[in-house]
């Protein structure tokens, strides 16, 4: 999630200090330090660092930031992961209906793949032509990200509400804690999000249909990898303990091997939807 946060078109500071500002601001203690540092990242926010996508990178932090404090406010007592999930689709869901109404969504489009453009055909200028040396392999490493630009921004923005909701819990030492990773997992119905992704790749309907699949599957198979890696790292701990030279040997192995661990993690995040293979019994559409 972090590598998609990092390589997302929006700046990852919008997506993580848009929504601390609006948590302090929002939720208590609401006191003189605390607005001080939602006015300070507000400030700090509106005036730097400039781009091409400058109201879409603010408007789209506030839209997610506002669903999940209203969240946090109606689903007391869902996890942090259910509701940044939540809150990242009804952010989708309005940012949708207001480009319809208000925007253009082949504008938004044209510039959104033109910054991608931009920002391979300067890697390409800069390695001399050693990285790409085809206009297809350009276009390609340029247009796919752009048509999975929804997805990945999605990805991103659970990512930076999980770090501005662990921000928040330090600065106003409340809060609820994110949880350890060997503990993550999500309601198991959106396995249906996933396959209803799948569905759309594979049926024959129009071109929006596959681009919304595309991007559905891309959302859904990095949270089963994350929980997949929450239970590969649970299982490896039950049989090796803590002890740091292994965990470090396999975490080399897993960075080395990154193609098939994260193939793996996949499965295995998949699997625990049917199988809580964490305590070798069936799920029951639990929650983390």
């Amino acid at each position: 999630m972090v590598v998609v946060l990092g390589s997302s078109m929006l700046h990852p500071l919008h997506l993580v200090l848009v929504p601390l500002a609006v948590l302090l601001v929002a939720l208590p203690p609401r006191n003189a330090v605390a607005l001080g540092v939602a006015g300070a990242l507000g400030g700090l926010v509106m005036f730097w660092p400039q781009g091409p996508l400058w109201y879409v990178e603010r408007g789209w932090a506030l839209l997610a930031s506002g669903w999940f404090v209203l969240l946090l406010v109606l689903w007391p007592r869902a996890s942090f992961t259910t509701r940044a999930v939540a809150a990242t689709a009804g952010a989708m869901a309005t940012a949708a209906a207001l480009i319809a109404v208000f925007g253009s969504w082949a504008e938004l489009d044209w510039t959104i793949a033109s910054e991608y453009r931009a920002a391979v055909g300067a890697a390409r200028d800069a390695w001399s032509g050693r990285l790409m040396d085809t206009e297809q392999m350009l276009t390609l490493a340029a247009e796919l990200p752009a048509r999975l630009f929804p997805g990945m921004l999605a990805i991103g923005t659970v990512a930076a509400l999980g770090v501005a909701w662990w921000m928040y819990g330090r600065l106003a030492e409340r809060g609820e804690p994110l949880g350890r990773l060997t503990e993550f997992r999500f309601p198991d119905l959106l396995v249906w999000v996933l396959i209803a992704g799948l569905a759309l790749l594979v049926l024959p309907v129009a071109e929006w249909a596959d681009r919304l699949g595309g991007n559905l599957v891309l959302f859904m198979s990095a949270l089963y990898a994350l929980r997949g890696l929450a239970v590969l790292v649970a299982l490896v701990v039950s049989m090796v303990g803590t002890q740091l030279p292994v965990l470090l040997v396999l975490a080399v192995a897993g960075v080395i091997l990154y193609p098939i661990v994260a193939a793996g993690t996949l499965l295995l995040g998949i699997t625990d939807t049917w199988l809580d293979l964490r305590s070798g019994r069936r799920t029951a559409n639990d929650e983390g």
